[in-house]
């Protein structure tokens, strides 16, 4: 599923969260959106037809998702003592593109 079909809905059901407001998901969906684009370099969508994006590879989802849960629950990107989650780092890592 690209990331661009997740609806706002499936995050709520996914964070376990009932009742909701647009702008309390949202938020969370467009920061998770803007990490992955960050951390990978590829952009959020893409100005060329058939040009790569965050949307282009379907095992960004789960990153996605949990990139959501964390931000709602922990409000961080980061497991205890500091260190940032690894299989997250690891997926993302595969979709790199400024590696520098």
């Amino acid at each position: 599923m690209k990331i661009c079909e997740i609806s706002m809905e499936t995050v709520a059901d996914y964070l376990r969260v009932e009742d909701f407001y647009e702008d309390q998901i949202k938020p969370i969906m467009e920061a998770a959106k803007q990490y992955i684009s960050s951390y990978t370099g590829l952009p959020i969508t893409s100005e060329i037809e058939g040009g790569e994006s965050i949307d282009s590879f379907d095992d960004l989802y789960y990153p996605f998702m949990v990139l959501c849960q964390q931000i709602y629950d922990n409000r961080s990107v980061v497991e205890s003592s500091n260190n940032a989650n690894k299989l997250i780092d690891s997926i993302l890592g595969i979709h790199s593109r400024n590696l520098l």
